[in-house]
């Protein structure tokens, strides 16, 4: 952040209500001196989202997310870590202050973009419904099923077929040529000639999930004409295309709502869905699903149906979009369309119901690999059924539940016309191969972790000792007790890794600091989910008898294990005398100690 102190990050976080912040997306109630609520990042029935006003921290005991007041909006709304903190700043009154000429440039730059954008976007709406030049467009909506109601709900828009007509009105806006280049919506031919991206096309706005425009589609009227169908913004200062989802701002309540979402192509998929009822979902702005879209999802729900067209072109980009999903953790489907139809070719023509029926007999990602294999194959000929068979066996192998993988193959058998017991054992041997491979990545694994748990974020919660969880817990919510804590504890005395860890951190601790601070230095993601969940834990009432015994039982715990490891090396015959010495000495001095 440069300039901008991290004096200043800790004054807006001191003086911000986080429970105030977090109310405005989550029900929250008081539960003991914390908050609990729903959690907005994950569907759940049982709250498990816990908000820490004294320490001004959030954290979920479902899904793991949390943070700070910043981390919070910055997942929430989809936004950078400047604008989170400029977002806070200025709800409790503050100015953001010094900073460098660079930051403010590209603030500036940032706001004016969003401002041309919003412009532009009432410009091509106003004339598409106000204007006589858009009336050829206005009757193409029309026909199309669109009301003027639905055109205003959308923002729908008109470019006209001039070269600079949307450059002439942002310029008599104040706007210079830069600031439209940099938009995306003015062309640079040369250094006297400028010129609108969007000509002759229908606008569609592109929204964040606040609404605000980061860009734009546009889309021909005249099909005949030999230019592409669909154009789109390029990336700018505030729109990355893999990274937004279009209709994300009008799918967002009913996402979280229904805790699924159905993923189209293009911007009339979407909003003849919306048109229908269907208001879950939103399209990938491009063929295929990229990596940020499917976090972003992952935000929204758990369960992802994919309603791409059926040509190949679609099916190709269905398979990429199901792996991304799948690799996030989503459960995946695919609405399956009949030939050479969209969806929102099939729903004019069809209608809500019935689209809804075949998201009904939606298939899983294992069917529609299968069908996508055995698509237009008579499977006849003997080479074609043995080299689809292979393919079929090395989808199936993939599963790793049993009984999962077993009715898949009895059911794909019938479809190929295969014995079901070969195919199973064919399964088992491919799966048998692939256990094979990934052995030796296995035991590299489990060397690293020195046959540790595995190294999930539940388990390094779950494998802190109790004890040693108490004693790091004090710490944090006993100013007081943390001189006394520090001379009676060493890093050797906890057997946790994470532990070991969190108590480096914390000894740097001043008497009276604030573990904010703390906090925000933390880097490692790990640690840091570890730490948010030992800070917004229920806080227990301790005195200093108490905190005695758990400091008495933790070094009780590491003598044990010392004298342990002191047992072990007195086992081996091939000890020498110097050795067996230095580990007399240790015992000793373990237990006079």
């Amino acid at each position: 952040m440069g300039s901008l102190s991290n004096e200043f990050k800790e004054e807006v976080k001191e003086r911000i209500d986080i429970v105030d912040v977090i109310s405005d997306y989550v029900q929250l109630k008081k539960s003991g001196k914390n908050y609990k609520g729903l959690c907005p990042f994950h569907q759940e029935k049982t709250p498990s989202f816990t908000v820490n006003p004294a320490n001004q921290f959030y954290h979920c005991f479902g899904c793991g997310a949390g943070g700070d007041v910043f981390s919070f909006l910055m997942e929430i709304e989809h936004i950078t870590f400047f604008e989170s903190l400029k977002m806070s700043a200025e709800r409790i009154g503050m100015e953001m202050p010094n900073q460098s000429e660079r930051q403010k440039q590209i603030s500036n730059i940032r706001d004016k973009i969003f401002t041309i954008n919003n412009l532009s976007a009432r410009f091509y709406n106003y004339l598409l419904l106000e204007h006589e030049i858009g009336n050829k467009a206005l009757q193409y909506l029309k026909n199309r099923n669109f009301s003027e109601d639905d055109i205003k709900k959308y923002n729908l828009g008109f470019a006209p077929d001039k070269w600079t007509a949307l450059y002439k009105f942002l310029n008599n806006k104040g706007y210079t040529k830069d600031e439209m280049v940099k938009a995306g919506l003015v062309i640079k031919k040369s250094e006297q000639k400028f010129y609108d991206r969007f000509r002759n096309r229908i606008i569609f706005p592109i929204f964040n999930s606040r609404g605000e425009v980061l860009a734009f589609g546009g889309r021909i009227i005249d099909d005949n004409i030999d230019q592409p169908k669909y154009l789109n913004s390029p990336d700018t200062i505030v729109y990355d295309k893999s990274d937004n989802l279009y209709g994300l701002n009008w799918a967002k309540n009913q996402l979280r709502k229904s805790d699924s979402a159905i993923v189209m192509e293009g911007y009339t998929d979407v909003l003849t869905a919306h048109m229908n009822g269907i208001e879950n979902v939103v399209a990938s702005l491009g063929t295929s699903l990229t990596k940020k879209q499917a976090k972003l999802l992952k935000r929204y729900v758990s369960r992802v149906y994919i309603a791409y067209d059926s040509d190949t072109a679609g099916a190709k980009a269905t398979l990429r979009g199901l792996e991304i999903l799948k690799d996030k953790g989503l459960t995946v489907k695919v609405i399956k369309l009949p030939e050479d139809t969209d969806p929102d070719d099939y729903l004019k023509s069809k209608g809500r119901e019935k689209f809804l029926n075949l998201k009904e007999k939606s298939l899983s990602l294992i069917e529609f690999k299968v069908d996508n294999i055995i698509s237009n194959k008579e499977l006849k000929n003997a080479d074609d059924k043995i080299n689809t068979t292979h393919k079929i066996v090395d989808v199936l192998a993939e599963i790793t539940d049993p009984i999962e993988r077993e009715v898949y193959t009895k059911k794909i058998a019938k479809k190929v016309d295969l014995d079901n017991t070969i195919l199973y054992k064919e399964v088992e041997k491919r799966r048998e191969k692939f256990k094979n491979k990934k052995s030796k990545n296995k035991r590299k694994k489990y060397n690293n972790y020195n046959n540790t748990s595995s190294y999930s974020k539940e388990n390094l919660f779950k494998n802190i000792p109790e004890i040693e969880r108490k004693i790091i817990k004090a710490y944090i919510d006993y100013p007081e007790y943390r001189v006394f804590i520090k001379n009676n504890v060493q890093k050797k005395h906890f057997i946790n890794k994470i532990t070991k860890k969190i108590w480096s951190k914390l000894i740097s601790l001043e008497k009276n600091q604030n573990i904010n601070k703390l906090f925000s230095e933390v880097e490692n993601e790990k640690l840091k989910n570890i730490f948010m969940k030992l800070t917004v834990a229920e806080k227990s009432e301790i005195d200093k008898p108490m905190l005695k015994a758990y400091l008495s039982q933790l070094k009780k715990n590491y003598r044990y294990r010392y004298k342990f490891q002191l047992y072990k090396k007195l086992q081996k015959t091939d000890i020498s005398l110097e050795n067996l010495n230095s580990i007399l000495i240790s015992y000793q001095k373990l237990f006079s100690g």
